[in-house]
Order: C-alpha cells, then sequence, then structure tokens
C-alpha cells in the first residue's frame, strides 16, 4: 500500500507545477485575435486566401481556354490547349508565390529581389 502522507505530496507538487505552468503560459491567457496572426486582421488574411485561389484559378482557367480556341482555329487539337494550360498553372503558381513574398503587382521579381537586396544590409554599413 501507499502512504497517504506521499500520495498528498504528490497531488500538491503536481497542482504547484500546474499552477506554476499557467502562469508562465504566454498564449493560454491571450484572445484568439492576438495569437500569431502576423499584425494583421482577420479581414486582410481572408482577403489574402482568396484573392490567391482566385489568381490561381483564373490563370488556369484562361490558360487552358486561350490554348482551346488556338486549337479550334488552328485544328492543332490537343497541344495548344495542353501548352497553354500548363503555362496558365506557371502563371497562377507565379502569381500566388508573389502575392504570398509581397511582391504587390510589380511585373517579374524586381520587387522581391529589391527586399532580398534590402534584407541582405547590415545596418550600419553601406
Amino acid at each position: 500500500m501507499s502512504d497517504p502522507g506521499n500520495d498528498h505530496n504528490e497531488n500538491r507538487d503536481l497542482l504547484s507545477r500546474i499552477a506554476k505552468a499557467r502562469s508562465e503560459s504566454t498564449t493560454l491567457d491571450k484572445k484568439p485575435e492576438e495569437i500569431g496572426n502576423g499584425g494583421k486582421d482577420d479581414s486582410e488574411n481572408m482577403r489574402i486566401g482568396l484573392q490567391t485561389g482566385t489568381e490561381f484559378v483564373a490563370d488556369t482557367i484562361g490558360g487552358g481556354f486561350i490554348g482551346w480556341l488556338l486549337d479550334n482555329w488552328l485544328g492543332t487539337s490537343p497541344w495548344l490547349l495542353i501548352l497553354f494550360l500548363l503555362l496558365g498553372l506557371g502563371a497562377g503558381f507565379m502569381n500566388v508565390y508573389k502575392l504570398t513574398q509581397g511582391a504587390g503587382t510589380s511585373v517579374g521579381f524586381a520587387g522581391l529581389h529589391q527586399k532580398k537586396k534590402q534584407a541582405k544590409q547590415v545596418p550600419g554599413k553601406k
């Protein structure tokens, strides 16, 4: 049989560890909107999510449609459809990547190159 006094000490130790963990916790006491959103509100996060989905789907459908039109006009079915569908997929991936990296609406990757260049600079040195 176990010693009742020892069980009491183990319970007290467990309760003290639980209290210590709760006092040290940084996320349990915060509201959901204060945790890990990178300083953005929910509407901004929803906007980015909807825009990424729309950009990807629209580019893919647009490329497929252009390929289909050209195939019907030139009689090269299905080669231009496949080519332009792949180009649309590539454009969709590129636009989603630019959007998630914060390149904005600039053409190409010049905006990303500038951000990378600025990140490498050491403060105080030129």
